[in-house]
């Protein structure tokens, strides 16, 4: 509430991830997918 800009950013970025919804899910899966086979890499590689 003190910050309007804020919210309003926060507002258009909800918008556009609403909007954006299957592109966003599909990153945030292979992003997932990533961090996975790095840490997996790098278990093996400790081990």
């Amino acid at each position: 509430m003190s910050h309007p800009s804020l919210s309003r950013s926060n507002r258009s970025l909800l918008r556009l991830y609403q909007v954006d919804s299957p592109t966003a899910t599909l990153l945030s899966a292979l992003l997932v997918l990533a961090m996975t086979g790095f840490l997996l890499l790098w278990g093996m590689h400790l081990a």
